[in-house]
């Protein structure tokens, strides 16, 4: 499965990545918040994914498919959890390697 980076097309984006999930794209985004979330946990996080289903196939960086959005969601992560997810590994290339997503 080929993974397209987005990361240039996103401000204040540490990683995106898009791929294609059968006729649909879908797209995951890391962003670094500019200040403490509190979770329903109560727990106080700084990190932010944003994931999104996209109505158009991703092909390459310019294709602009993330903006094509049907369904999104954001979950909420400490460093920590972020970390051991292997997020923020040196050599991290696809971020949909580091989450379970549905």
């Amino acid at each position: 499965m080929d993974i397209v980076d987005y990361t240039d097309s996103f401000t204040q984006c540490i990683a995106a990545h898009g791929r294609n999930q059968g006729d649909l794209g879908e797209c995951i985004i890391l962003r670094k918040l500019d200040k403490p979330h509190k979770r329903f946990d109560g727990k106080r996080v700084l990190y932010e994914i944003e994931y999104r289903d996209l109505s158009q196939l991703v092909a390459n960086p310019s294709d602009e498919a993330y903006v094509c959005v049907v369904y999104q969601e954001f979950t909420y992560w400490s460093k920590k959890e972020l970390t051991d997810s292997g997020a923020f590994k040196e050599n991290m290339v696809n971020l949909f390697d580091c989450f379970f997503i549905l």
